[in-house]
């Protein structure tokens, strides 16, 4: 007997339903998009049952949560890395010294002296990302990093690779041997 197929989602267009197509696919679940070409032929608010996604009856829960998920939340998390440093610098020096690194990476888009947090952006290959970094004291006059980067152009890796270069900028992190040239800029 054939696997049973069921409808886990009705959109009033095509493209809505293959978008929800590639975030299931992405996730290892099969489906396909039925009545796709509805809207071309009857008014799509009068079409019985719009565009359906409908997928494995055994894939139908799993489905139905990651089509519930907002979709920029899902990019958003894609696109954040996170990293922890301790260095020897005690946290107002540090504070200065992230100032700095920034300056040559981006910019500073916000500095508080008394959360010892500074955010920013660079950009890397076209794409924006936001940086943000926070100082922790520890004992014995050191210094908790914790950095975050977000890029929701570019993803994870943009995102990380201009962590990296903040990192390089603080002297906590050794230089690449080789590194492609970057455009730091829009073509005009």
């Amino acid at each position: 007997m054939p696997d049973e197929i069921v409808t886990v989602a009705a959109y009033r267009y095509p493209t809505e339903a293959e978008l929800a197509r590639l975030r299931l696919e992405a996730e290892g679940i099969e489906c396909i998009v039925v009545n796709a070409l509805s809207p071309l032929l009857i008014h799509p608010a009068t079409m019985g049952g719009g565009v359906q996604v409908q997928v494995r009856a055994e894939d139908a829960g799993r489905a139905s949560d990651i089509l519930k998920r907002e979709p920029e939340a899902e990019q958003q998390q894609a696109g954040w890395v996170t990293d922890e440093i301790v260095c020897d610098a005690l946290p107002h020096q540090a504070f200065a010294d992230v100032q700095e690194a920034f300056r040559q990476i981006g910019k500073v888009t916000r500095a508080e002296a008394s959360t010892l947090t500074v955010e920013g952006t660079s950009t890397h290959w076209l794409s924006r990302v936001d940086l943000k970094v926070e100082i922790r004291p520890e004992e014995g006059g050191r210094s908790r990093l914790l950095f975050s980067a977000c890029s929701k152009r570019g993803g994870a890796g943009v995102a990380a690779k201009c962590m990296d270069r903040l990192l390089r900028a603080l002297g906590l992190s050794p230089e690449p041997e080789t590194e492609p040239e970057e455009m730091d800029s829009p073509l005009t």
